[in-house]
């Protein structure tokens, strides 16, 4: 498994401090004081939207028990997922398009698995089911508290706590990548071959700089 797989999956978080609206959820992050939890979002809160209390998309209830919805608050929207937070206490994400449903089958088969095998707190889902109007997926579960590590606080750390951390994220990293083929399999995760996968990645990055870099150089060839 590549890290850019994580991107849809996870923030390194602590448990001991309060949850935070301002993060970027797209980013692995490290967690304060050594007891991490893996957080999922496919999503960047807007700060203009916090603390608004919103409707959720209209959905059914295929497996497991959604609790009643008292109050929903917007906590990001990214590529794949709308993310919401349902009574201070649970996140519902709502797939917005194929690919991000293909991702949450996969997720909801390797979620229990990472759990039994990493030393960090994993979301444990406890429903799932689909938004009315497309069919798309959706699945929820308890927020796991904490704040993202950034740069700045993390090099604020007494030097002996900062080490334990690194190791810490160090060690999650080795078993997240220990984690036998056959889980590859078993949850469809796609197998990528990595000269093909980077030169397809090259291919899309060049044509969609290239109209780009030639508006430059038009614009510096005028000045």
């Amino acid at each position: 498994m590549e890290w850019g797989y994580w991107r849809r999956l996870g923030i390194l978080r602590s448990r001991r401090l309060t949850p935070s609206h301002s993060l970027s959820c797209s980013r692995l992050a490290a967690a304060y004081r050594g007891t991490l939890a893996l957080r999922y979002y496919d999503a960047t809160m807007d700060l203009a939207t916090e603390g608004g209390s919103v409707s959720l998309p209209a959905y059914s209830i295929d497996d497991g028990h959604a609790p009643r919805v008292e109050r929903a608050t917007w906590l990001g929207a990214g590529d794949f997922c709308t993310c919401y937070l349902v009574n201070g206490a649970y996140v519902f994400r709502f797939a917005d398009h194929a690919a991000a449903s293909a991702a949450m089958r996969v997720e909801r088969c390797l979620l229990p698995i990472l759990g039994d095998r990493l030393a960090v707190a994993v979301p444990r889902v406890e429903f799932a089911g689909r938004r009315a109007d497309s069919g798309q997926a959706l699945m929820g579960y308890k927020l796991l508290p904490g704040e993202p590590l950034e740069r700045a606080a993390l090099e604020g750390l007494p030097p002996a706590r900062r080490a334990a951390l690194i190791s810490q994220m160090a060690e999650f990293a080795r078993h997240l990548h220990d984690l036998p083929p056959p889980v590859a399999g078993r949850c469809a995760i796609p197998t990528l071959h990595p000269p093909t996968h980077l030169a397809a990645v090259m291919c899309r990055a060049r044509d969609a700089l290239r109209p780009h870099l030639a508006a430059r150089r038009a614009c510096l060839a005028a000045s």
